[in-house]
């Protein structure tokens, strides 16, 4: 009997210490579960602080970038290219630098003064020094170009965070525009369909065709409604298959706009010839030039019109009545006053 109560001891015993264990390693496989769902979520949350910061950090430098773009190049009086405009390359403009863009202000005679503004993140960046070793490529190289590279401006935060951001603004003007969409018909002076057809041509190939289409040679009328319609950049393969839209991204533009702005004076453009006063008063001074199918005909149209309606201002040239030279305006609201 007693030797059969020390058998129920020990089986009970060694039962016990089953269960004992098993609960130990559920606390165990519990405790670990709950530390690898804990470092899960830090490390999510670190994650999404991180996001946070680099999407504040992006607008902080796209409205940096509007604000730049507003601020300087507001007045009629800026001319914008880019730096490899100054001159040679290393010589004058860091290769990583090519396609900043700069702001100059023109002068009354046709010139520009010295000291432009760049559009690019930094304090007081220079194209010849480069972004310098805190940077970042904000676009790749290509083919022809180097990457785009540009100061970091850092952020200093709360507890020692830190980011920084950057920002480039490219100069779609100096890019060949591929998709107008020509105006050909409100040409009443073209006669022919002939005569309509070139102005197609010339209006959508150049100077686009020559850098970028060249399967467009010679260019046909199907093509010039083709080209206009093109949206976004991956449908320019639509017209030449053999384009990386990427690598020519300094080539061509599908977005830029112009206005007829007076660059000496301020204001809109009145005299669209290309002729100064003097001579377009030697042209209009020779007895004559009405005979002459140039001068005589479309062209002084174009030499002092009203930019908002297009009609012939009262004082058109002639050679009793030449074109006034305009005031120089210094901004926009100095012009609006």
């Amino acid at each position: 009997m007693h030797a059969l109560k020390s058998t129920d001891h020990k089986r009970q015993s060694g039962f016990a210490l089953v269960v004992a264990l098993s609960l130990m390693a559920f606390v165990l496989m519990l405790i670990l579960s709950m530390s690898l769902l804990v470092q899960v979520e830090t490390t999510n949350a670190s994650r999404s602080l991180d996001q946070l910061r680099a999407k504040e950090a992006a607008r902080l430098a796209l409205m940096m970038a509007i604000g730049e773009l507003q601020k300087h190049a507001g007045p009629d009086l800026i001319v914008t290219a880019t730096a490899d405009a100054l001159g040679e390359p290393i010589v004058d403009y860091n290769l990583n630098a090519k396609h900043w863009a700069g702001l100059w202000t023109s002068d009354e005679d046709g010139g520009v003064q010295a000291n432009p503004i760049w559009l690019v993140s930094g304090e007081n960046p220079k194209p010849l020094a480069g972004a310098g070793t805190s940077s970042v490529a904000i676009f790749p190289a290509t083919n022809e170009d180097a990457e785009v590279r540009i100061p970091l401006v850092p952020i200093i935060g709360q507890n020692g965070a830190s980011s920084s951001y950057a920002y480039w603004l490219s100069d779609e003007s100096v890019k060949a525009r591929v998709n107008l969409d020509e105006n050909s018909s409100s040409m009443t002076y073209l006669t022919t369909d002939s005569e309509r057809q070139d102005i197609r041509e010339a209006y959508q190939s150049f100077p686009a065709q020559d850098k970028i289409f060249d399967v467009l040679d010679p260019i046909q009328d199907t093509d010039t409604a083709t080209v206009s319609r093109i949206f976004n950049r991956p449908q320019v393969r639509l017209v030449d298959p053999s384009i990386d839209a990427q690598d020519a991204y300094h080539n061509f533009t599908l977005v830029s706009q112009s206005v007829l702005s007076d660059m000496a004076n301020g204001g809109l453009k009145q005299n669209l010839t290309g002729r100064t006063l003097v001579e377009m008063n030697n042209l209009l001074s020779k007895p004559d030039y009405l005979n002459d199918d140039y001068l005589g005909g479309d062209y002084l149209s174009h030499y002092n019109i009203d930019p908002l309606t297009g009609n012939a201002l009262g004082n058109n040239g002639s050679a009793d009545n030449p074109l006034n030279p305009q005031p120089r305006f210094n901004s926009d609201h100095e012009l609006s006053n």
